[in-house]
C-alpha cells in the first residue's frame, strides 16, 4: 500500500510539474509581447530590451536607471531671468560681471576688462556669458577676485570683427573661460 501512495505523490508531482511549465511558458509569452528590442547603436554594441521610449520621435531622452525615460535636466540658470543687454558701455571700461548672466553687448566692443565675481562660498558649477563683436583693434580680459585662477581654452585669442560668445565657467576650483566665434 505504501508503495502505491508513493507512486500517487509522484504522478500527483509530474502533474504539477506540467502545469508549471505551461504557465511559465504562457508568462514568457505575454512578457515576450510586451517588451521592445531595442537596437544596437554601433558596430560594437548589441541589441536588448528596454522600455517603450514612447510614440513620439526624439534625441533628447535618456534612459533612466530607474527604468524610465527622461529628458535631462538642463544647467543651474536659477538667474536667467537677469539677462542684460548693455547697450553702452564705452570703450576702456571695466565691466563687473555677475553669476547665472547673459551679456549682450549690442556694439562693437574696443577694449574690455571684465572682473570676474566673487567665488566665496560656491560649490557647485556657475557661469556667466558674454557675446559681443569686436571692433577694429579689440582687447578683452578677465580678471578674478580673490586670487582665483583663471584658465583660458587653448588658443585663446580675440580677433578684429568678429563675433564671439564667451563662457566664464566657475568649477569650484578656478575661472575657465571658453569662447566660439559665431557666424
Amino acid at each position: 500500500m505504501a508503495k502505491k501512495q508513493f507512486n500517487s505523490l509522484g504522478f500527483m508531482l509530474k502533474k504539477m510539474a506540467a502545469v508549471t511549465v505551461y504557465l511559465i511558458s504562457e508568462l514568457a509569452e505575454s512578457v515576450q509581447e510586451a517588451l521592445t528590442e531595442f537596437g544596437a547603436s554601433g558596430t560594437n554594441h548589441s541589441s536588448g530590451l528596454v522600455p517603450d521610449p514612447g510614440s513620439t520621435q526624439g534625441t533628447t531622452k535618456f534612459l533612466r536607471e530607474d527604468g524610465t525615460w527622461a529628458v535631462p535636466a538642463g544647467p543651474d540658470i536659477s538667474g536667467k531671468e537677469d539677462v542684460t543687454a548693455i547697450q553702452a558701455v564705452a570703450s576702456g571700461t571695466t565691466l563687473t560681471a555677475a553669476f547665472n548672466t547673459y551679456y549682450r553687448f549690442d556694439y562693437d566692443v574696443g577694449t574690455l576688462g571684465i572682473t570676474l565675481p566673487s567665488v566665496s562660498g560656491v560649490t557647485r558649477l556657475k557661469g556667466i556669458v558674454f557675446s559681443f563683436t569686436t571692433g577694429s583693434t579689440p582687447a578683452v580680459t578677465f580678471t578674478s577676485t580673490g586670487n582665483v585662477s583663471i584658465e583660458y581654452q587653448a588658443y585663446y585669442a580675440i580677433s578684429a570683427n568678429t563675433k564671439y560668445e564667451i563662457n566664464a565657467i566657475y568649477n569650484g576650483s578656478k575661472w575657465i573661460i571658453a569662447y566660439a566665434t559665431i557666424g
